[in-house]
């Protein structure tokens, strides 16, 4: 690439489980390494470091401009606002110019088939194959106060039900949406018959949320010991969702 390439600022949300931490900033370098000769800095929202004043002014010594890659499942209130307002502030700071921001993730083909391929993991530990019209998927999402965000993950269930062939498919929100998760759970204990539930928390990284879905599978499970509950990874630092996003990172350069 030219030296007037912009580079890359990647902003993922942040946590305090450095578990989370580490994984988004593996992310990070796995995306660098599609992109030879542009620079990429890392760095959070809020919760951690590099914070996106950091990586901004590092950003800034090695390129004369950068786009802005939001780590994020749906567009919601941090890819409309408290991304592109932060980085914004900063910039004009340090007169630093900012091009454009890459979507959000959204329903892109390679995130669904990554989404199944960690529901196949969940399941490998299954004594015979699951049968696809004796089994229910859980979907659970953070949860937003923007309908579209919380529209958006509930179309994501229904992609992934295709996906699977699950007989039914649910969706639960960890904060502000309804059903909530616990909500969700009971709904599943109650009201569902299938012999197999898996738990799926349409999450990036590991951190509190999965925790909380753990919690709840286990639970759930000794409360239903005639039925077999999975529950599925995050998304994680996978070189499919590397190439997703370096692949995004670069359409958008191109357009400049």
């Amino acid at each position: 690439m030219p030296s007037h390439t912009p580079g890359i600022l990647m902003v993922g949300h942040g946590t305090r489980q450095v578990a989370g931490q580490r994984q988004f900033l593996d992310l990070a370098a796995a995306t660098a390494s599609y992109l030879p000769g542009i620079p990429l800095e890392p760095c959070f929202l809020e919760l951690a470091e590099p914070t996106i004043e950091q990586a901004l002014r590092q950003l800034s010594s090695r390129s004369p401009s950068a786009i802005i890659l939001p780590l994020l499942l749906f567009s919601a209130g941090h890819a409309k606002q408290d991304i592109p307002d932060e980085v914004q502030n900063i910039a004009r700071q340090i007169n630093f110019p900012i091009l454009g921001q890459v979507s959000a993730l959204e329903h892109h083909p390679a995130v669904l088939q990554l989404s199944a391929s960690r529901f196949q993991e969940a399941v490998s530990s299954a004594t015979a194959p699951l049968n696809s019209h004796d089994t229910c998927l859980l979907m659970l999402g953070r949860g937003s106060s923007d309908r579209e965000a919380v529209r958006a993950m509930r179309l994501f269930t229904y992609y992934r039900r295709s996906f699977q062939q699950a007989v039914s498919a649910t969706t639960g929100f960890f904060a502000v949406a309804k059903p909530t998760v616990q909500q969700a759970f009971e709904y599943v204990h109650r009201k569902r018959r299938e012999t197999n539930v898996v738990v799926q928390p349409h999450l990036l990284f590991d951190g509190q949320l999965w925790r909380e879905a753990e919690a709840l599978t286990l639970e759930y499970q000794a409360l239903n010991p005639t039925r077999k509950w999975f529950l599925a990874q995050p998304l994680g630092a996978d070189n499919a969702l590397a190439k997703v996003l370096a692949q995004m990172a670069l359409e958008l350069i191109h357009q400049q």
